[in-house]
């Protein structure tokens, strides 16, 4: 792979396996050699893996899982990447991957559908919002992360996948066939007479573009425009620059967010740019605890600025930059390179962005809350929307 490296904000070393007798390990392989260099002995043990082990072992097989071993020490968004891993990863930075068309998120504990994507395998085999997933593959999910969900649910195109749902107290199984999901990050809609509404379920290279065609649409189509509700909810992050670059749409100045990690080039700082089409419409924000990474850059920037009131529940609370890098062979890895932190200095990591509004009715009537906000605003002798002033913390 080659060009700049996507930036996203979505087991213990073990190279040798069997049982060796001590005193034969120590006479043909002494591992504990303090001459040897440490690159020298992962590759030394490689090789001896390699020569002894009782079954033969392809050598790529050998090394991917030396290289999955390796992640497994570092934290829980970094990880070796295989071909088919690779080419996921890649796709879906770019609006697209392979799947079965289903929106999920955490719910009470349970992994639960928000929604289903026209067309898809998911939506022809029946499977609606509000229904639970409990099994993908003849796997349980019982001590399962939302992260490990996704990626048990996507797949090559073409390739098969078992699900069990739980809905009203029935258990129903679905065979799925997988295939290309082409990803609407950004939909439009009106909810209400001069109140706009746009929902960013992820951040990807083409987001920030169809975001602005909306906000055109709204300028030139609909003058009489007077609120607009970002919908940030179950958004599970996508490409910083992305994010950025929707912030900006909305700003004119000041600090959007900035990275730090130990590489130089690690360590920036994205500013809104000045004198381009900022909106100046009230804006609203929902989030909920699954509104994550550069779904909450977004939030905070908007949040600090003063440009958006945030509805809703405290953010997820992942601050961490992934940096995507292509090797050899078409694999590559995920790496956390750097935390981000908003215009306040404070990460989020761990700790999410709390609402101005905290919001613990039924979610599905949020929006409806957010819309009589914005027309109150609005009204004569209506009430402020936005934040009156900067935020002088982080939350």
């Amino acid at each position: 792979m080659t060009g700049r490296p996507l930036t996203l904000i979505t087991t213990s070393l073990c190279l040798a396996t069997g049982v060796v007798l001590g005193v034969m390990l120590q006479q043909e392989f002494p591992l504990a050699v303090r001459t040897a260099d440490s690159t020298n002995l992962l590759g030394r043990t490689l090789d001896y893996v390699d020569s002894h082990y009782v079954d033969e072992i392809p050598e790529t097989k050998l090394v991917n899982g030396a290289l999955e071993g390796l992640f497994s020490n570092l934290d829980d968004h970094s990880r070796f990447l295989d071909v088919d891993a690779m080419r996921e990863i890649e796709s879906e930075a770019r609006g697209h991957y392979g799947g079965v068309g289903l929106e999920v998120s955490l719910v009470e504990e349970y992994f639960t559908v928000i929604r289903t994507i026209a067309n898809s395998p998911a939506a022809r085999a029946g499977i609606a919002a509000g229904d639970r997933v409990t099994e993908v593959g003849d796997q349980t999910l019982r001590g399962k992360r939302l992260d490990d969900l996704i990626q048990m649910l996507r797949g090559k195109s073409g390739t098969e996948v078992t699900l069990v749902v739980e809905r009203d107290g029935a258990t129903l199984r679905h065979q799925l066939r997988r295939e290309r999901i082409d990803y609407t990050s950004v939909e439009f809609s009106e909810p209400a007479p001069g109140i706009a509404y746009l929902r960013i379920s992820l951040f990807s290279d083409t987001t920030a573009k169809k975001v602005g065609e909306y906000l055109d649409r709204i300028s030139r189509e609909v003058p009489a425009t007077t609120g607009l509700v970002l919908d940030l909810r179950n958004n599970p992050g996508g490409l910083l620059e992305a994010a950025v670059d929707v912030a900006d749409l909305f700003l004119d100045k000041g600090l959007i967010v900035r990275t730090e990690g130990r590489a130089a080039d690690s360590k920036m700082a994205y500013f809104a740019t000045p004198g381009d089409n900022t909106v100046t419409l009230p804006v609203v924000i929902l989030v909920d605890g699954a509104t994550a990474s550069a779904a909450e850059v977004v939030t905070g920037a908007l949040q600090h600025a003063g440009r958006a009131q945030v509805m809703g529940s405290t953010t997820y609370g992942k601050g961490s930059v992934q940096t995507l890098f292509g090797i050899e062979g078409s694999r590559g890895i995920k790496l956390t390179t750097a935390r981000y932190y908003t215009a306040t200095g404070l990460t989020i990591d761990g700790r999410g962005i709390s609402p101005d509004v905290p919001w613990t009715g039924d979610a599905d009537d949020l929006l409806g809350y957010a819309v009589q906000s914005l027309q109150s605003a609005a009204a004569p002798h209506g009430g402020d929307i936005a934040v009156s002033e900067p935020r002088d913390q982080a939350q």
